[in-house]
């Protein structure tokens, strides 16, 4: 009462006495309602609000379907129901990131259930939808990936994870795992169970470990006349194959007629006279001892080609053989090896496309590499459509084919590949046009890790990746595939494409922020094809938005695949400069890693090499100061036994690809294995990339071995005058053999050899002759490993003295033998050198012995007194006592005197007896002094490029008096019977020119304007033997020692002319030299041969008033022909430059004909370093002669620009907007094709903007042409 709580007797409980039963004993005061919480509360009046409460509990309203209440303004918003990735993200953000979540819809407020995804390899999915990473202690982790020693890196929590495994008490750790003793190598296993009579053949035992391995240990150790038994592995007498059993074998081998050359049971080389038995099997022929149709075949022309008849559709099969065909054309897809090849055409009628599939397969056991590829055109190799080649049998298949008429060719790799085979060519209806095929239709994938199905065929080749090569180009058709990365996530993609079974789709992948952009600099990965139908992509980190993943076929190739896209947590690989791992070296140890580069890019390859197409990984192992240098051993092992690994260390900087940045590389140690050695490497930063060849890839091992300095071997260099080399001690027969390694030696002392790249580590012998008398030196270098030895003998151990090489022998991958002969007794030195990253063990072997008496004394007398002479003669009982110029340093010799009574014209011709075919002859002239080896003596030389061939030697015009004929051995150790034949003629007179005469006087004056014909068809050698440095370098190191004619050319005013040499069908040389006529070339000041056959040669003379130049027209060996040298004004191309702002370049227009433009006068004006990714296009430069085009696309749209050189190869690359520049902004390239090649520059267009067309080449390098004529079109 009054406010206050009566309390009644008996009331079962409190009663409100003010208003409401509800709020207990407080009084609510006015204005203030009790709410649910029995509480006094305030309300907020709803007013003009539409939903929410009154903040008491009462509400203001509800929204209607399609709109949700705005909670802070109690107002109704328009919203729509969340997508699945929207529910998922915006639980994510409360923590909720996995499983089934069930939660209220964002809009309607309705109850709804979504799979929000599962966790990273290693992390779970807990009950409250958190990953929970199971990250598992160091002995869990290594314990889970079997490694059990060493280091061993792997994938934990979507992260790359390296622990410490630990080390074995005893023996080593090989693949993480603990050998109880040393393991030994192959060649330790061959020869401890050689010891026990198991000397030859594929060897089966255990190992000193006591794991059972099978090593192929050769047939070296067997004798001749012995053979290996593969049941016991010993070698045991061989009994000789009769003749019959022989041809019996060889039938079954596919040589089945003829007289066969081939390897008997026994190892020793066997010609035998297997008979015709051809003539029974319908007139056919032997050829190559191989049973062939007669004649050529009628299709062997484009003129004639056999047609296939199909109708409607359906398939033809046909019988062909390449044997006696000739080696007309060549396929992209096999440049520069040509077979003989037939041609067969095909129609597809009607105006629909159609589906043809190709395929050739070889008939018989005569092993076929055939090349097959199709064209629209077929003299026109620019117009294939399709190539395919392969072993045995090769094929291809285009899913849409326009109508139209076709070539197809059979083509093999050389004549020793061609025979017969069956020709299978299907037509069918035309495969659809997959939805994807352009960007606008790109296929969405969730990166969930489902299967995709898809196809290419039927697609168009809209793009290509920055992997490609002109190799292996991306040419294909493309399909595109999108997905996104959420806002605010980074995450990794792991892509994978199989093709499908029977699919000829050789699958290359691509990713791109933005589809239709092909600039590789923004290409963000691309993984070529990587064998077995397959390949796949990792790039570790991608940040929020949406990605274009592009699905393409190399070499030409479609069809059917897989695609799996998995988005995972962001991976940091070390496939580019910018995330190499860092490895920072403390003191003595090793580290080993392992890996992979299947998922890797490619991204660089090594400059030492040669090689390292396949996806590459690099470390960046630091030596720091503090520590002094360190010796480096560095291994490289594949997982696969029969990889290709590729192994190569850059010093200072990764990025700089110069080879003299590149300090060492090794691709050829062993099968599966490479190696490199460092000696003293000095505190700094090494990138050590591992990179496979021929696009190899997969997982591997690198061990890196860091070592206090060991002292290098005393003969790493000459000392003083030569104290360093080390001694060949000989015994009394002259011979002596040392056994070393050049991994030993600390650093390439000498790269002064004349016959190879001596970049290696290298050591120094010395072999004593003092007090011998006069001697021959003979030296053999073998080393163990596939590696090309190169060693060389000089006279002083000084690389400053001059004329100091006296031989120099190189070997690929065998031995190489060198030979000093009759050396006076003294001290000489002998180097064993190679490239760099072919270091490792060999053996030299010397053999001193008194010079042979030279066959001089009793040459065989040739009878010419009739004009004609046949004689006989032998090298199989002579001596090694000389050598011509062009051959013959390492085999027997014979030599025959001719006597001329008058001038004549000389020719010789020598043939190997039927019982010699194996022999090789080389034939040299000498004049008055027979064992003169004198160049200035050596009157011709000519030497076989078959066993068994013939050999012709001719001297056109001869003076009256005695000569030498000298027959040798082209191959060391070849001798055999033979047959000289002799003719006399009348002489052939050289041109009047063909010499200076005194004081120029016989030179041919040349007029401005006024073009010359003549030939040096009849010219004799007689200048350009050693051209100056400065021609040299012009001429790209080319020699100008062919027959040679002079002309003078005397300015009247100081211009710049255009001197041109058209050779007709052969290859040109020409020189300039000024001062006096003649000489040797010393006084040339311009030279051009970067040409090939028929091209013309061209100088730009800075030509001075009152002075006579000596023009020379030359060869850089032993070609002629007619000629045409014209001097000229030079007339500037227009657009040789660009002028302001472009306004030199020439217009071009879509739809013109082709415009004719000719760069050989022109000159270097840009290109000089390209663009990365024009040097990925093409893998060159061009700093020879340029002129600039424009065009100006009226609509958006990809345009092409084809160039068509004539023989010449040109180099075409194109800037956007900006005319000029030394190639740094250079946008795409196209060099694709050698000589007389095409290209075609593909160049997405956009409307408006001015492309700037640059007709080049890269004519500054050897054998090269720095421009010529050309067509240009823009299509």
């Amino acid at each position: 009462l009054g406010g206050q709580v009566l309390w009644l007797a008996g009331c079962p409980s409190k009663v409100d006495l003010c208003r409401n039963a509800t709020c207990g004993e407080t009084c609510c005061q006015a204005g203030q309602v009790c709410n649910g919480a029995g509480a006094c509360c305030t309300p907020d009046p709803c007013g003009q609000k539409e939903c929410g409460d009154d903040g008491c509990g009462s509400s203001c309203g509800a929204c209607s379907q399609g709109s949700r209440c705005n909670l802070a303004a109690r107002l109704c918003e328009t919203c729509s129901p969340e997508t699945s990735e929207g529910f998922c993200a915006r639980l994510a953000l409360s923590g909720k990131v996995c499983g089934l979540i069930a939660d209220s819809d964002y809009c309607t407020g309705e109850e709804r259930t979504e799979d929000c995804g599962g966790c990273d390899e290693g992390s779970v999915c807990t009950a409250d939808h958190r990953c929970l990473c199971g990250q598992k202690s160091p002995e869990e982790f290594c314990a889970a990936a079997g490694a059990a020693c060493g280091t061993y890196s792997g994938m934990e929590c979507g992260q790359l994870r390296t622990e410490e495994c630990g080390g074995c008490p005893e023996g080593e750790c090989v693949d993480h795992t603990c050998l109880g003793c040393v393991y030994e190598g192959d060649l330790v296993f061959c020869e401890r169970l050689a010891a026990l009579g198991r000397r030859c053949g594929s060897v089966g035992a255990r190992d000193n470990c006591g794991a059972t391995r099978t090593v192929e240990c050769g047939v070296g150790a067997c004798l001749a006349g012995e053979r290996c038994d593969p049941t016991t592995n010993g070698c045991e007498p061989c009994v000789a194959e009769s003749p019959a059993l022989f041809c019996q074998r060889m039938a079954e081998a596919g040589k089945r007629c003829g007289v066969v050359q081939d390897e008997d049971l026994c190892g020793i080389a066997r010609t035998e006279d297997c008979g015709d038995t051809c003539s029974s099997q319908g007139g056919r022929a032997c050829l190559q001892n191989v049973c062939v149709p007669p004649g050529v075949p009628a299709n062997d022309r484009c003129a004639s080609p056999e047609l296939l008849a199909f109708g409607g559709g359906g398939t033809v099969t046909v019988t062909g053989d390449t044997t006696r065909a000739a080696a007309d054309e060549e396929g992209t897809c096999s440049p520069n090896l040509s077979g003989p090849d037939v041609l067969y055409r095909l129609e597809i009628e009607g105006a629909a496309p159609r589906k043809v599939a190709v395929k050739v397969t070889a008939v018989g056991t005569r092993e076929l590499a055939p090349v097959v590829y199709l064209r629209s055109s077929c003299a026109d190799p620019s117009a294939e459509v399709a190539c395919a080649r392969g072993f045995g049998a090769a094929s291809f298949e285009i899913g849409r084919l326009p109508p139209g008429a076709y070539w197809l060719v059979v083509d093999s790799e050389s004549s020793a590949y061609a025979g017969a085979f069956d020709l299978q060519v299907t037509m069918g209806e035309a495969e659809p046009i997959p939805a994807n095929d352009s960007c606008g239709g790109a296929i969405p994938v969730t990166g969930a890790g489902g299967v995709v199905a898809g196809t290419t065929a039927g697609a168009t080749d809209d793009s290509s990746g920055r992997c490609a090569t002109p190799f292996f180009p991306q040419d294909g058709p493309d399909v595109t595939y999108s997905f996104s990365v959420a806002p605010g996530e980074s995450r990794s993609v792991h892509a994978r494409v199989v093709a499908a079974a029977g699919s000829g789709l050789h699958p290359v992948l691509y990713l791109r922020r933005d589809c239709a952009d092909a600039d590789p600099l923004l290409e963000l990965g691309c993984s070529d094809y990587q064998g077995e139908g397959a390949t796949e992509l990792l790039v570790g980190r991608l940040e929020q938005g949406e990605y274009s993943l592009i699905v393409d076929g190399e070499e030409r190739t479609a069809g059917a695949f897989q695609l799996e896209v998995t988005l995972s947590a962001p991976v940091e690989l070390p496939d580019s400069c910018q995330t190499a791992k860092h490895l920072l070296a403390d003191g003595s140890q090793t580290l080993t890693f392992t890996g992979d580069t299947s998922v890797a890019t490619h991204g660089s390859q090594s400059a030492q090499c040669q090689g390292g197409n396949g996806n590459d990984l690099v470390y960046d192992l630091e030596l720091p100061a503090s520590q002094g240098p360190k010796d480096l051993h560095i291994t490289l092992v594949s997982a696969d036994p029969q990889g290709l690994p590729l192994l190569y260390v850059r010093k200072g900087s990764c990025m700089d690809t110069d080879p003299s940045n590149e300090i060492a590389c090794d691709s050829s140690s062993t099968q599966g294995e490479v190696s490199v050695r460092l000696r003293s490497a000095q505190p700094d930063h090494y990138f050590i990339w591992v990179d496979g060849l021929n696009r190899n890839a997969g997982p591997f091992t690198l061990t890196v071995q860091i070592a206090d300095p060991e002292a290098p071997p005393a003969n790493d260099g000459c000392g003083v005058a030569g104290e360093g080399a080390a001694q060949v001690v000989l015994d009394a027969s002259g011979h002596g053999v040392v056994q070393a390694s050049t991994l030993e030696a600390f650093t390439s002392d000498s790269d002064q050899a004349s016959c190879g790249t001596a970049t290696g580590r290298d050591l120094v012998y010395a072999v004593d002759t003092t007090g011998m008398g006069e001697r021959d030196l003979k030296a053999s270098l073998t080393f163990q490993s596939n590696t090309n030895p190169i060693l060389y003998l000089w006279a002083q151990c000084d690389p400053q003295a001059a004329e100091n090489e006296l031989d120099c022998a190189y070997s690929w991958g065998g031995t190489a033998t060198l030979l000093g002969r009759r050396l006076a007794e003294g001290r000489y030195f002998l180097w064993v050198d190679q490239k760099a990253g072919e270091e490792g063990p060999f053996e030299l072997a010397v053999d001193v012995t008194v010079p042979p008496a030279s066959p001089c004394s009793a040459p065989v007398l040739v009878d010419l007194s009739t004009g004609h002479a046949v004689v006989d003669g032998s090298t199989v009982n002579t001596a090694n006592t000389t050598q011509g110029l062009c051959g013959g340093k390492l085999g027997n010799d014979a030599v025959f005197q001719l006597t001329l009574a008058q001038r004549q014209r000389l020719k010789v011709l020598v043939t190997p007896h039927p019982d010699s075919l194996d022999y090789s002859p080389t034939v040299y002239l000498r004049g008055t002094d027979c064992p003169d080896e004198a160049a200035a003596m050596q009157l011709a030389c000519a030497k076989g490029a078959v066993p068994g061939d013939s050999v012709a030697l001719e001297v056109k015009n001869l003076a009256a008096g005695t000569y030498y004929l000298w027959v040798d051995g082209a191959v060391p150790s070849q001798v055999g019977d033979f047959e000289v034949r002799v003719d006399l003629e009348a002489p052939i007179f050289p041109p009047g020119n063909d010499t200076c005469g005194p004081g120029g006087a016989n030179v041919v004056a040349l007029q401005q304007g006024v073009a010359y014909h003549g030939s040096t068809s009849d010219a004799l050698p007689d200048y350009g033997a050693q051209l100056s440095d400065t021609c040299l370098e012009q001429n790209g190191d080319w020699p100008a020692v062919g027959p040679d004619l002079v002309f003078s050319f005397t300015a009247t005013t100081s211009r710049l002319l255009e001197v041109l040499a058209t050779p007709d069908d052969w290859d040109v040389s020409l020189w300039i030299s000024t001062g006096v006529c003649g000489g040797e070339g010393s006084a040339c000041v311009y030279a051009a041969d970067g040409g090939s056959r028929g091209a013309r040669e061209t100088l730009l003379l800075p030509a001075v008033a009152g002075t006579t130049y000596y023009l020379h027209i030359d060869a850089w060996k032993d070609l002629s022909g007619p000629f045409t040298l014209l001097v000229q004004p030079h007339q500037p191309r227009t657009n040789d430059q660009c002028g302001v702002d472009g306004a030199n370049a020439v217009a071009l227009h879509l739809g013109d004909a082709p415009l004719v433009g000719d760069s050989t006068v022109a000159v270097d004006d840009y290109g000089d370093l390209m663009s990365p990714p024009c040097y990925v296009d093409t893998n060159w430069c061009a700093p020879g002669n340029d002129l600039v085009y424009l065009y100006r696309p009226e609509h958006d749209g990809e345009f092409v620009v084809e160039v068509v050189p004539v023989g010449w190869d040109v180099y075409v690359w194109y800037t956007l907007d900006a005319c000029g520049g030394n190639g740094m902004t250079c946008v795409h390239a196209a060099d694709k094709f050698s000589l007389r090649g095409t290209e075609r520059l593909v160049v997405p267009g956009m409307a408006g903007r001015r492309y700037f067309i640059y007709v080049d080449s890269y004519g500054s390098f050897p054998d090269t042409m720095p421009g010529g004529l050309f067509t240009i079109q823009v299509q």
